[in-house]
């Protein structure tokens, strides 16, 4: 494949999770889950008439937007071959911390394929005319973050029975943000809500981000 030397060369595993999850998608269709998800009812009503589905994700910086902890394709779908595109351009990408793997491979990576189907200019925002022409001309679904991401990372310490408390009853599946890829510090996490309570934009993006794990126990 082509493609092999760029995957081998991503110097963490979890680069090389992300990129393997869209080639499969693309040769061969399916549905992908994180392992951290929970589900509580079937997926076929959402996925019915779409040939490629994503989740939209609230939160703030690389949190809110379209998410590849969870999405389901046809083979062969259009989008695989612009998110290669995207893996392509950003694969010199320096493994910096936790939002290098978000940039290069992570779900940046398919908001960006989005926006390029789109052809967005720079700083144009996706509106909900634009994912409406997305249905009807690529079959793309881009769900609502109430069926499959009630809850956003920012709030993912919650309890069990708070969150079950905030999650609505439309809900299909819930992420649980586990995250097993990055060595979490309480100490950066502290200083990140800090950051989002003091009004920055940008919490997560700022300070030298968490180290992302060579090994994962998992």
């Amino acid at each position: 494949s082509v493609f092999l030397p760029l995957y081998q060369a991503y110097p963490s595993p979890i680069q090389r999770a992300d990129a393997a999850r869209y080639l499969l998608a693309h040769k061969h269709g399916g549905v992908y889950f994180d392992l951290d998800y929970e589900c509580f009812a079937p997926l076929e009503p959402l996925v019915a008439g779409a040939s490629l589905v994503l989740s939209y994700k609230e939160g703030s910086d690389f949190a809110k937007g379209a998410s590849n902890s969870v999405f389901g394709s046809a083979p062969s779908h259009p989008l695989w071959a612009v998110v290669l595109d995207v893996l392509r351009n950003r694969s010199r990408t320096p493994l910096s911390g936790h939002t290098a793997v978000l940039f290069s491979t992570g779900p940046a990576v398919l908001r960006e394929a989005l926006r390029r189907l789109l052809r967005l200019r720079p700083g144009e925002q996706i509106s909900a005319p634009m994912l409406t022409r997305l249905r009807e001309t690529l079959g793309i679904a881009v769900l609502d973050s109430a069926l499959l991401h009630p809850v956003t990372a920012e709030r993912r310490d919650l309890s069990k029975a708070s969150a079950e408390g905030e999650r609505p009853l439309s809900a299909v599946c819930t992420h649980h943000f586990v995250s097993s890829w990055v060595a979490h510090n309480s100490s950066a996490h502290a200083d990140t809500e800090r950051r989002r309570r003091e009004g920055h934009s940008h919490a997560a993006l700022e300070g030298a981000g968490l180290s992302v794990l060579q090994e994962n126990a998992w």
